[in-house]
C-alpha cells in the first residue's frame, strides 16, 4: 500500500513543483538525484513484485540501499531549497537586530 501511496505523492509532485523549480533553475542537482532516487526505488520494486527469482536478491538489496539513502537525500534536497530562497531574500533593514 505504501509503494502506492508514494507513487502518487510523486505523482502529484511533477506537474506543479518539479516543473515551476526546473523552470526557474532552482535545485536541480537534488532534484536530479531525488528523481532518480525515486525512479531506482520504483524499478526495483517492480522487480521485487514481477521480477523472476533470479532477479529478486539484486532488486531486494538495491530498495533497501536507496530506500535508505531517500533519508540522507530528501532532507538535503529541502534544506538546499530553503538555504537558495535565503540567500535570494532581501535583507530587511527595517526590523532591528
Amino acid at each position: 500500500i505504501s509503494a502506492f501511496l508514494i507513487l502518487i505523492v510523486i505523482g502529484s509532485v511533477l506537474p506543479n513543483h518539479v516543473k515551476v523549480s526546473w523552470r526557474a533553475g532552482r535545485n536541480r542537482t537534488t532534484g536530479i538525484v531525488m528523481g532518480s532516487v525515486m525512479l531506482i526505488l520504483s524499478i526495483s520494486a517492480l522487480f521485487l513484485y514481477y521480477g523472476s527469482e533470479e532477479s529478486r536478491d539484486t532488486a531486494l538489496w538495491t530498495h533497501w540501499i536507496v530506500g535508505i539513502v531517500v533519508f540522507i537525500v530528501f532532507p538535503l534536497h529541502v534544506l538546499a531549497g530553503r538555504w537558495k530562497v535565503k540567500a535570494r531574500e532581501p535583507l530587511d533593514r527595517t526590523q532591528a537586530p
